[in-house]
């Protein structure tokens, strides 16, 4: 391996990391009849500031039924299960290139997720995409691919 592109990567221990994988499970076991309530109370709910929060986790429930072994194997497990397979310990050990490619408006624990991985690995550079969300293939795919393309030609692998 002569370098690593990384997208948005996940699996080192960041600060509220516990509390945000709680409110996960929360949401995913949250049955939909709940939310249906909930999107009914919406004029109640814009008036506390509730409204976007309530969509967004309603947006996250909706997404995430679509895919319930990942959830399981996700969302489903106990914390100290989820601690063992953290890799912030193992990434001192990548020592080829690496190429973190990261969205300017994805989640902010998302964020802080590659910022650990550039500082865990030594050869790393951390690019932020503005306008990036948290699907950049998707959202910015000339951008991702010509990021990748020039990361590949500095390292002369193409």
């Amino acid at each position: 391996i002569n370098g690593l592109v990384l997208l948005a990567p996940e699996g080192v221990e960041i600060e509220g990391q516990k509390e945000r994988w709680q409110k996960m499970q929360r949401i995913l076991k949250r049955p939909s009849l709940v939310f249906q309530l909930l999107r009914l109370f919406r004029p109640i709910a814009k008036i506390f500031g509730l409204n976007g929060k309530i969509e967004q986790d309603w947006r996250f429930h909706q997404v995430m039924l679509h895919y319930p072994t990942a959830c399981e194997l996700l969302f489903q497990r106990q914390h100290p299960e989820i601690q063992a397979e953290l890799l912030h310990d193992q990434l001192c050990f990548i020592t080829v290139p690496v190429l973190i490619l990261q969205g300017e408006k994805d989640n902010q624990e998302a964020i802080a997720m590659s910022r650990a991985y550039a500082q865990y690995i030594l050869h790393a550079q951390l690019k932020i995409i503005p306008h990036g969300e948290d699907n950049l293939p998707e959202s910015c795919t000339s951008v991702v691919a010509g990021d990748i393309r020039n990361f590949l030609k500095g390292k002369r692998m193409l």
